[in-house]
């Protein structure tokens, strides 16, 4: 017999050998309950039709080590504090003459012409009439304006505003309603944007979501409440990123709003973040004043999930170094490519556990059930401080074909005691 493959033959089988005499520890676990803050789908819904933008095939598998002196946290979603305003008007209401409130000192005004056509000029801030509140005689080249700054100087500075974009600030430092007109747009067509921002106002919009992604079918909650001034009224719409405008519903809770509306993510893919947007209507020392306040998102349609057992397994090589293996099942009801990710956490000498590595693997999954596998490898153990038990957090699911969140869970399975 050859004398190589002999030996190759049993050097293969001692290494089989010693493998399995290594310690091994191994369990069935039930994923927790669903906290609040989790993402979970309840039931699986198949997409809408369209181009995917994953679609490489190879899968991939690694895990790397986390500084476990820097604790993880879900990030708090986020507010948007506003004091700012905006509306749209046609070059003929402009040409006649608008109000605008202005509550604060400083206050800069912007004029955009909206949409591509080319019938919406870029507007000269020298050829504005103002009347400032309280006065008779309206201002005109310049007067009662500082800080003047035409398309041509905005685009020039290379400001990533919108082309024909023109912006003052007015000169003097009172509040109340101001007369703003352009008589140059008499019997122009077209519309603008006329956008005031007023940073040393106490009039302030905040608005913010309960979290920061969500399934379609679920509700999202978004709460507002406005500072500064006597809340009058407020309306609340959230767009997706197909551009679809859903309305929302507005009731009064324990002192501020609660915004609440069913989210259908049923379109086309379009890459993109939803949005939640709040106009407030205010009065403050009998001004009327508005705020507007907007803020992100994701939506997802649930097109997998992870089954409910998970199968956890630690082995321990002759020279006491561990390794973690976690096996999940993916139920999914379209074919793509998918992602699961998660943190171990290691338990230091005062029994507190830390962040120790994060895995991750990625592969195309057929309609069905698949399993796949995180593997925390031996590496990463070798320079830690850390050690059993582990306990695997912040479980994750991602649809990379549609570059969704599907599912995500923060509660934590132990691996071994």
């Amino acid at each position: 017999m050859n004398t190589k493959v002999s030996s190759r033959v049993l050097s293969l089988l001692v290494a089989a050998a010693l493998i399995a005499a290594l310690p091994v520890l191994a369990a069935e676990q039930q994923l927790p309950a669903a906290a609040p803050s989790d993402l979970v789908a309840t039931a699986l819904v198949a997409p809408v039709d369209g181009p995917s933008l994953a679609t490489e095939r190879e899968a991939v598998r690694f895990s790397w080590n986390l500084p476990a002196d820097q604790g993880l946290a879900a990030p708090a979603p986020f507010v948007a504090d506003s004091r700012a305003y905006w509306i749209r008007v046609d070059a003929s209401e402009l040409a006649a003459g608008i109000e605008l409130p202005i509550t604060a000192a400083d206050s800069l005004v912007r004029l955009q012409p909206v949409g591509s056509s080319p019938e919406a000029a870029a507007i000269d801030p020298m050829d504005l009439v103002i009347t400032a509140p309280g006065q008779t005689e309206a201002l005109s080249n310049g007067n009662g304006l500082d800080l003047v700054v035409d398309a041509e100087k905005l685009s020039a500075a290379g400001l990533p505003f919108a082309a024909g974009t023109s912006a003052f600030r007015f000169s003097d430092s009172g509040s109340g309603s101001y007369a703003l007109a352009a008589p140059a747009l008499a019997g122009a067509k077209g519309s603008y944007l006329v956008h005031v921002q007023e940073p040393n106002s106490a009039v302030a919009l905040s608005l913010g979501a309960d979290r920061g992604a969500y399934l379609h079918g679920e509700t999202l909650q978004a709460r507002l409440s406005l500072s500064g001034a006597s809340l009058q009224g407020a309306e609340v719409f959230v767009t997706s990123p197909a551009g679809r405008v859903l309305p929302a519903s507005v009731i009064s809770q324990q002192g501020t709003l609660l915004a609440q509306v069913l989210l259908d993510a049923r379109e086309p893919l379009t890459p993109g973040l939803w949005e939640v947007h709040a106009v407030a209507r205010g009065e403050v020392k009998g001004l009327e004043t508005l705020r507007h306040a907007r803020t992100a998102f994701s939506v997802a349609v649930p097109t997998a999930r992870l089954a409910p057992t998970v199968s956890l397994e630690q082995r321990v090589s002759r020279q006491g170094v561990p390794s973690v293996r976690v096996t999940v099942e993916v139920e999914t009801i379209a074919s793509g490519r998918y992602e699961v990710r998660g943190v171990l956490y290691g338990t230091d000498a005062n029994g507190v556990r830390q962040p120790l590595a994060a895995a991750a693997t990625a592969q195309w999954m057929n309609a069905g059930s698949e399993q796949t596998e995180l593997r925390f490898e031996r590496r990463v153990f070798r320079d830690t401080d850390l050690g059993a038990p582990f306990e695997l957090r912040d479980l994750q699911l991602r649809d990379q074909s549609r570059m969704a969140l599907v599912e995500s869970r923060a509660a934590g399975l132990v691996v071994a005691d």
